[in-house]
């Protein structure tokens, strides 16, 4: 068994717990999509997948089974990541799934352009936000382009404890315990990314998101060199 695989094991039973996403959204999908003016490149337009939604514990063999219906062709091994977050243990499992197939990723949404005359998609700004972080980091190339975003929190799970008084639940939230965030740590290392990054995350409240700017991305090695 790999490192990486063993810091999932280590961490499988608390992350599947913890969601670290903002509310609930749709799940995440896959589609391929033409890069460029099909009227100018024609049959040898380049093409990437757009992964865009809610990153779930079934995200990575969703992902597999995608690829698998593919016909491939001028497919590249790019993915346009655009994700609010998700779960944590789906997110790394998504990310290994990347590094192991060697895949880049940049963070970006696909629109199509759908017309007569033209079959273009573009790239728009995307983000990558909460857990989604952790799979961008599984990318053999990580691309921010301006303006998309990569934003960090503490990972957090919102449930309902009983009112004492009697009236209604209480709000609480669980946290990730020392040995989920020590296994986070250690997956961001396998990774090649500073596990200071985790350190920092956890940092801000589960409620807000710290968008990263470059300079810390760089720092920290979640982007790949010479990417913005």
């Amino acid at each position: 068994m790999t490192a990486s695989k063993l810091v999932l094991s280590s961490v499988a039973a608390c992350a599947m717990l913890l969601c670290a996403s903002l509310s609930a959204r749709a799940e995440m999908t896959f589609k391929v999509v033409t890069l460029g003016d099909p009227a100018k490149c024609g049959a040898k337009c380049p093409q990437a997948v757009a992964a865009t939604g809610d990153i779930t514990v079934g995200t990575a063999e969703s992902f597999v089974a995608f690829l698998h219906e593919q016909k491939f062709g001028n497919l590249r091994n790019v993915i346009l990541l655009h994700s609010p977050g998700g779960n944590v243990y789906g997110a790394m499992e998504f990310g290994l799934v990347l590094r192991k197939l060697k895949i880049g990723v940049i963070v970006a949404k696909a629109e199509s352009v759908d017309s007569a005359d033209s079959g273009e998609t573009y790239m728009l700004p995307g983000r990558c936000m909460s857990a989604c972080v952790y799979a961008f980091m599984g990318g053999v190339k990580r691309l921010v382009p301006d303006p998309s975003a990569v934003g960090i929190h503490r990972m957090s799970r919102p449930q309902y404890g009983r009112n004492p008084e009697g009236r209604g639940a209480v709000p609480l939230r669980n946290f990730a315990s020392d040995d989920m965030v020590n296994g986070l740590r250690a997956y961001s290392a396998s990774m090649g990314v500073s596990p200071d990054l985790i350190t920092t995350a956890e940092q801000y409240a589960p409620d807000s998101i710290h968008v990263l700017s470059h300079a810390e991305m760089m720092k920290w090695h979640l982007v790949t060199p010479n990417s913005k």
